[in-house]
């Protein structure tokens, strides 16, 4: 599979005002990063760096020694796919057909969807448990069901590096689950690298192998979990208080939960 990596990348829309600032990280084959941090700390605009969808104002990604930047799009589709938080559908498309439209990247220019991209698209949907809608429009669907396609379609797209953006957000406990589980599977079988942006350090702590924490576009921490979710760290990127629940395993101490601590104007009467 492939490696991914990122060199002083910064981005800055059309204000000028940087939202990505100076940052660096790396996923190899296989591997999952979460990337953590406040609502509007630069986690969305890194990954459209990443995909190269936004250019970077500085610094550059790397798919195998490739500059992105160098790639066809359509050659850059087949290696590194990206699951946005949101899809506003033109047309009542039915389910199936959107997740079809992640095989598009390996159809010639005015193909059809074989048989094998059809068996390809209803796997990714029996992965996150929505065979049963495939003939269902997808503006008919809840705004949960619909993330869930969107996951879907990413996987169908069967790409070296997929990154996703929130995949979690309108996901109840147990679909959540069923999501992050599809990926480790992806990630452990068949080598698939994953970047996901995400607002449940919880989720990191059970699926992550690293984490990036990000506060105003700036690197505060990268490494493995039990070094990067700390309470202080988290509380610097997230400005709350929060205590990490540990237990000792083995000897050593090992975060089991974050939970957000309640300020002394919050505690009952």
């Amino acid at each position: 599979m492939a490696r991914l990596e990122a060199s002083s990348l910064s981005y800055a829309y059309v204000t000028h005002t940087n939202v990505v600032h100076d940052v660096s990280l790396h996923v190899d084959a296989g591997e999952i990063l979460f990337l953590l941090g406040h609502n509007g700390s630069g986690k969305s605009s890194l990954l459209g760096c990443l995909a190269g969808v936004l250019r970077p104002t500085a610094g550059n990604v790397v798919l195998d020694g490739v500059d992105l930047a160098t790639l066809r799009p359509v050659s850059r589709a087949r290696r590194v796919g990206l699951i946005p938080q949101v899809h506003v559908a033109a047309f009542a498309y039915e389910v199936l057909d959107v997740v079809l439209m992640g095989r598009a990247p390996h159809l010639s220019t005015f193909g059809t969807p074989r048989a094998s991209d059809r068996r390809i698209a209803i796997e990714a949907l029996e992965r996150v448990g929505l065979d049963h809608l495939r003939e269902r429009h997808y503006t008919e669907l809840s705004g949960g069901e619909r993330q869930l396609v969107l996951v879907a379609r990413g996987l169908a797209q069967r790409c070296d590096v997929l990154l996703m953006d929130e995949p979690d957000a309108h996901l109840d406990p147990r679909n959540r689950h069923r999501v992050l589980e599809a990926v480790t599977e992806l990630a452990r079988s068949e080598g698939v690298s994953f970047v996901i942006a995400s607002h449940s350090p919880n989720s990191a702590l059970t699926f992550a192998d690293r984490v990036l924490l990000l506060r105003d576009g700036r690197t505060l921490a990268s490494g493995n979990v039990v070094e990067t979710l700390t309470a202080p760290l988290l509380e610097s990127a997230y400005d709350m208080p929060l205590d990490v629940v540990s237990e000792v395993v083995a000897g050593r101490r090992v975060p089991r939960a974050i939970v957000a601590r309640r300020t002394r104007s919050a505690q009952p009467p």
